[in-house]
């Protein structure tokens, strides 16, 4: 492709952030209705991976057109250490207490729950929920690692940096955990489509997913700020979804029963470990956010 072209292309990227990334974030998610409403992977294979593959390649093929570098949304090894390590303290107490807050639910209510490691897919309902072995729980975190990096790559990289250029940035990060909560919709319009739930029991659940989902957005958004390095919500996400496959609470209503419960307090966890991604942030002395405009060619 011609200088002219890519000129073009960098020039549209700076006067047109929101634009740009509106247009990215539509043609990924063409692809991931392609593969859950059409191909239907996640129920053979209990994971969708074509769009998460084809997702972070276009996020790469959007870096090229407009000669920048993937370090530029974040992917770079300034600091990686210490961001990866306020990483693992904020996840670790965001799903420890969440999973305590599940068990707990589950004894009050005369439930004696104990804790198994098993592979299974995602499923709203944990008994529609693809199952697997060892193998199948390698497959699942190799496909957890590419979602996260497309999705931390897109929402998190791409969006907020750009959102930045006009936007203040709590504004750029409202917007990207409001796509970021959008995003996840797909999966009670999924249950809805194939019999798992009533039209009412969607729409109740796709409200919560945008408000939980958004919530987490927000809050590793928040993350990305304070560290400057993506690796760190990169390392949240892919703890986040491998521990969601891999460690379930079992009792004799079956697999996961208290997982709303989970699935509720993990959100305003996360949102009140801001507090401590703030203060290990100053503690480490971690750089500024840079915007899109920042950077040079």
């Amino acid at each position: 492709m011609g200088s002219r072209k890519k000129a073009f292309f960098q020039d549209f990227s700076l006067k047109h952030p929101i634009k740009i990334s509106l247009i990215l974030f539509i043609i990924v998610l063409v692809l991931r209705v392609i593969e859950i409403f059409i191909l239907r992977l996640d129920e053979a294979w209990g994971e969708i991976s074509v769009s998460k593959f084809l997702g972070f390649l276009i996020i790469i093929g959007y870096l090229w057109l407009v000669k920048r570098k993937i370090r530029d949304i974040g992917f770079h090894s300034t600091n990686f250490i210490k961001s990866i390590s306020i990483a693992a303290v904020v996840i670790t107490l965001t799903l420890a207490f969440s999973y305590f807050a599940e068990w707990m639910y589950l004894v009050i209510n005369g439930v004696q729950p104990s804790f198994t490691i098993t592979a299974r897919g995602h499923s709203l309902d944990p008994e529609f929920a693809v199952k697997g072995g060892f193998l199948f729980g390698l497959w699942l975190i190799v496909g957890n690692v590419m979602n996260s990096f497309m999705e931390e790559g897109l929402f998190r990289g791409v969006m907020i940096t750009h959102f930045r250029v006009p936007l203040s940035f709590w504004k750029a990060n409202f917007l990207q955990a409001f796509l970021f909560g959008l995003w996840h919709i797909v999966w009670p319009i999924k249950s809805y489509m194939i019999g798992q739930m009533s039209a009412l029991q969607a729409v109740t659940i796709a409200i919560g997913y945008i408000l939980t989902s958004g919530i987490i957005g927000l809050a590793w958004g928040y993350l990305f700020l304070k560290t400057n390095n993506l690796w760190a919500p990169w390392f949240a996400h892919t703890i986040n979804n491998s521990t969601f496959n891999l460690l379930h609470t079992v009792a004799a209503q079956g697999f996961d029963s208290g997982f709303m419960i989970r699935m509720s307090v993990f959100p305003f966890t996360a949102l009140l470990t801001m507090l401590l991604i703030k203060w290990m942030a100053e503690h480490y002395q971690m750089p500024n956010f840079k915007r899109w405009d920042e950077f040079e060619y």
